[in-house]
């Protein structure tokens, strides 16, 4: 869970700079490579082919994602209520 909570922080300073919906959109589409990657790339390279888009905690990915939206939604809000 603390690792969760480091996530979220970090993630929440990509809001500011993007915004609510290119976030969010970008917070899919990684959640979405993580859930379809495999361990390894698809082909050798001069690095290996450890595929740094694998996660052997698939079964954590949705939560990421619906927490990372969830979190960001409600720090989109109070940023806005701030400013009103």
């Amino acid at each position: 869970m603390i690792l969760l909570i480091e996530l979220q922080k970090d993630v929440l300073d990509d809001l500011e700079v993007l915004g609510e919906a290119t976030f969010s959109q970008v917070i899919e589409m990684t959640s979405n490579r993580l859930l379809f990657s495999g361990p390894t790339f698809w082909e050798d390279t001069d690095r290996g082919n450890l595929n740094i888009y694998y996660t052997s905690d698939q079964d954590q990915i949705r939560q990421l994602q619906t927490t990372s939206v969830r979190i960001s939604a409600d720090a989109f809000e109070e940023n806005n209520d701030s400013e009103v």
